[in-house]
């Protein structure tokens, strides 16, 4: 059983809250230090907002636990906003209907760790024209400028290339592809390596 330890507030009657446990999606380890902001857009404290407003926080403990209180009000949306160091920010809609008042609902919450692959490609034989190794990587990642594609890759000859892209942080990492060697011919390439999440992991691959 989780336990909370974070203060209550006085329930006048009219008080939501929700608490729960911030997790990677693909680790599942609790997610510590991570802010959670939590918005209303409707009626707050007798005034329409078309916006949304921010109506409490908090920021997860070691065990990845937060919670939120607030004034019921007469809300259309509310909105989860989170954020940390090492992860990706994340706003998650939800319908106020799903949420009662005077008592507590909990409510658990997913983001996904940032980590960063370097592929290393290497030539270690004896090195020849006809040498050639062509591949592509697949990776579950985000939509960034700094975050691996699934783009063919081609080098040849004498090679010693390191190239890195992000990815999230608990996926595997895949590269397929043919490998051409001018002595022993041609091989079909296949390596695989698990990303630590918020950390750098190297994919090696070598013909």
């Amino acid at each position: 059983m989780t336990v909370f330890t974070h203060c209550k507030k006085e329930n006048n009657g009219n008080k939501v809250v929700i608490q729960g446990q911030v997790r990677d999606v693909l680790s599942g380890d609790p997610a510590a230090g991570i802010s959670v902001d939590f918005l209303i857009q409707g009626i707050v404290d007798g005034v329409f907002n078309n916006s949304f407003q921010n109506v409490d926080e908090d920021v997860t403990n070691a065990n990845g636990e937060y919670r939120i209180e607030f004034e019921k009000g007469t809300p259309s949306t509310y909105r989860f906003e989170l954020s940390g160091e090492g992860y990706y920010s994340i706003q998650q809609d939800e319908n106020p209907d799903d949420f009662t008042v005077n008592e507590d609902n909990d409510f658990d919450l997913e983001l996904n760790s940032r980590a960063w692959l370097k592929v290393k490609v290497v030539n270690e034989g004896t090195v020849n024209n006809g040498d050639n190794v062509t591949f592509a990587l697949t990776t579950v990642h985000n939509d960034c400028a700094d975050c691996c594609t699934s783009d063919l890759i081609e080098l040849s000859g004498s090679v010693n290339e390191m190239q890195f892209c992000e990815v999230f942080g608990g996926s595997y990492a895949f590269a397929d592809g043919v490998i051409n060697d001018a002595i022993f011919g041609q091989s079909n390439l296949h390596d695989s390596v698990y990303v630590v999440p918020m950390d750098t992991t190297e994919l090696k691959i070598s013909f």
